[in-house]
């Protein structure tokens, strides 16, 4: 069962994860222009300008907001198993 919140915890990771997925594909085939729709996922994701910042630079803030956005949203604690 989800905890409240937790569905929207998984879906902006998993948009996140999407948006990086693209820009790795693009930066692997040496693609330099954006696409439209990955612009316009950077925008929400707050990155102003896409079309003007190179694709590596566009994959590091990337992995910023992923990484602020999973210490913004507590995830479920483990209970580590004892060692045998």
């Amino acid at each position: 069962m989800l905890r409240p919140g937790e569905s929207e915890r998984r879906g902006g990771l998993r948009r996140l994860d999407d948006i990086l997925e693209s820009l790795e594909q693009l930066n692997l085939h040496d693609k330099t222009e954006l696409p439209d729709h990955v612009a316009e996922a950077l925008v929400m994701l707050g990155i102003e300008q896409p079309h003007s910042i190179p694709i590596p630079q566009l994959i590091e803030r990337s992995a910023h907001a992923c990484a602020a956005w999973c210490c913004r949203c507590p995830a479920r604690r483990r209970v580590a198993r004892p060692s045998a």
